[in-house]
Parts: C-alpha cells; structure tokens; sequence
C-alpha cells in the first residue's frame, strides 16, 4: 500500500509480518493507544534509540503493573541493564527491581533493590531500600559517605570523617589509636563456675572472663 511517494509504505515483508515505513510516523488518538502484544522493541539502528513522554499539562509517567495475586516478595516490575562483554556477548550488567514486601491488605510495603554483576556475571542485590522508621535499609559490602551520616531525624547527632584515623560527632573528635592492655600473673584467679576456669581480676573486683 503505497501513500504519496516511496518513503511512505504499508509492506508485508514475509508471511505473518507487517511493516510500516516512513521518515515519521503519527499514531493521534484522544484518549489512549493499546499495543496487544508481550514484547515492544524500539531499534535505533547505528543510532540512540530514546524513549520520550511529554505533557503540556501534568506530569509524565510509566507505570509497570504486575496483574498476580497479591503476595509477599511479588517481583512488581524491573529495568534491566545490558551490554556486550568482549566476546561481543550481550550480559546483563544491573537490574533496577521493585518487590512487594507486605501485601496486606491495608498495610501494603514495599522494596526497591538494586543489583549490580559479579565479576562472573551474575547478578546480586547491592542496595535493599525500604521505608518506615521500623524498615531496614541494607547495603552489601562496604558503604562510602564523603560528608557526614545523620542519625535521626534532626541534625543534633552527626557523625562524619575529620582525617585519616579521626572521626567527629557534633564536632567532639574521636581518634582511633594502637592500645596494650598488661595482664600480670598476680591478676589471674582461680575461678570456681564450672564455666570458666580462669579470670582476671582487677583492684575494684571487676573480672574479665
């Protein structure tokens, strides 16, 4: 089906397959468009290949929407992150997915993670964030703060970096230096609980198992 010049063509390229060709193509509907189908590919060929919502009167949004019953760790929808490795293999290399922790009926919760590759490829969760002052936020490995950590809510309890082997809280400086405790042999006792055969003592009776 040919539309004013060659540019501009309805094709069926093979059996089953229908094309549609044109420098630009307008889909102008009023109130929504519906693509029947499990799996949309936009392909920019040797080009950035974009995705762009635009709305003069309120604010865009994509919303992913798992239809299952409602469970507890329902995977709700996620965002994958793929790349060829140097064999020139697609790996996927980071996941963005958002769960279900609670689906309770009027205590609804839930989790983001984000997952990064191994060096093997294989893909583990590096940041769990929930919400809720009885939540747990958990990162795996070690976490890097360049400023400061704020404990509750208000800024009256600030613990952040001073220098190397120093740290601060409220501007009060905590060092971090080698110490050596001296145990001498007249300090060791003999202990009769059947647990602990041996203790030491010091001069106002404290012990130390």
């Amino acid at each position: 089906l040919q539309f004013r010049d060659t540019n501009a063509y309805i094709n069926s390229p093979t059996a089953n397959d229908l094309e549609i060709v044109a420098t630009v193509v307008t889909l102008d509907a009023a109130d929504s468009i519906q693509l029947e189908t499990p799996q949309v590919t936009l392909d920019g060929g040797s080009g950035n290949a974009s995705l762009s919502l635009y709305s003069s009167t309120s604010m865009p949004q994509i919303t992913l929407q798992n239809g299952q019953s409602g469970i507890d760790s329902r995977d709700l929808g996620r965002i994958n992150f793929t790349g060829n490795d140097d064999g020139a293999a697609p790996t996927q290399q980071c996941q963005i997915l958002a769960e279900t922790s609670d689906a309770t009926d009027g205590q609804e919760a839930g989790r983001l993670n984000l997952l990064v590759s191994e060096f093997d490829g294989t893909l583990t969760t590096g940041l769990t964030i929930a919400a809720g002052a009885a939540s747990t936020t958990t990162v795996a490995g070690n976490l890097q703060v360049t400023t400061g950590i704020e404990l509750g809510h208000a800024s009256d309890t600030t613990v952040a970096r001073v220098s190397a082997g120093v740290a601060s809280i409220e501007g009060a400086h905590i060092k971090t230096q080698p110490l050596t405790i001296k145990v001498f042999p007249n300090e060791f006792k003999n202990n009769p609980d059947s647990g602990r055969s041996v203790y030491i003592h010091d001069a106002v009776s404290n012990t130390l198992s």
